[in-house]
């Protein structure tokens, strides 16, 4: 499910993936790929055509453009996350204004959103392999400039990605390991094992705060800095 996803996202033009990106940088923990995996209809996932015009709206099927929509509003504090936006014709998100979207409007934006991405699916026939052609073609009528920005920000994005998977670990270990040799030898073997996985369990899931590998990274870089700064200023210098 993970390679669908992540290759349906790469055949999209640069004009959808960009909106991706945008709503990725409002949300600050998942990406383009992942918003664009969870908030999309799976049935306009797998053809870059059907995607872009589920987003846009497409006039000769009659279907409007779509938002991504607050449950809890912008204005009241909601936040832009999984669990507080959905996808919602945009006239009946706009005429909504900054009040908090009902249940049952969000039921009928949910809704709405299948039936329109299934219309759009109806209409076009293009299957995978077409969808990749129209995006080439699309991509190569542009400027080497516009099509050199689309694959930078693909790799930019994987990296952040893969930064993400993997800081948290190493962050994970490091911690237990400091742990690990903070903790007397007169500890019972069982008690030190234990202290060992809860330290473990807990610094793993502290961790998965972007902010935490932050704020960590920044302190051991200040460390850092005082070590080599006001420890080497205490060297004796040696009698003459």
């Amino acid at each position: 499910m993970t390679a669908t996803y992540v290759t349906n996202f790469s055949n999209l033009d640069q004009a959808s993936k960009n909106y991706f990106y945008r709503l990725a940088s409002k949300d600050g923990r998942r990406s383009g790929a992942q918003i664009f995996r969870d908030e999309i209809p799976d049935s306009v996932q797998d053809c870059p055509v059907e995607t872009a015009a589920f987003i846009n709206g497409d006039s000769s099927i009659g279907t409007e453009a779509h938002h991504a929509s607050h449950v809890q509003s912008d204005a009241n504090g909601g936040a832009f996350s999984d669990d507080n936006i959905v996808m919602e014709r945009a006239s009946d998100n706009l005429s909504r204004g900054s009040d908090n979207m009902t249940p049952v409007e969000q039921h009928a934006a949910i809704s709405n959103s299948e039936a329109d991405a299934a219309a759009i699916d109806a209409h076009y026939t293009h299957d995978v392999v077409d969808a990749e052609v129209v995006t080439n073609d699309i991509l190569l009528s542009n400027s080497d400039v516009a099509l050199s920005v689309g694959n930078n920000a693909s790799f930019l994005e994987a990296a952040l990605e893969w930064a993400g998977n993997i800081l948290p670990v190493i962050a994970t270990v490091e911690t237990t390991m400091a742990i690990t040799k903070a903790i007397p030898s007169r500890i019972p073997t069982a008690v030190k094992t234990a202290a060992v996985a809860a330290t473990a369990v807990v610094s793993y899931a502290v961790y998965q705060n972007p902010l935490a590998v932050m704020i960590r990274g920044i302190f051991k870089l200040g460390y850092w800095w005082y070590r080599k700064s006001f420890d080497s200023s205490r060297t004796l210098t040696p009698a003459r």
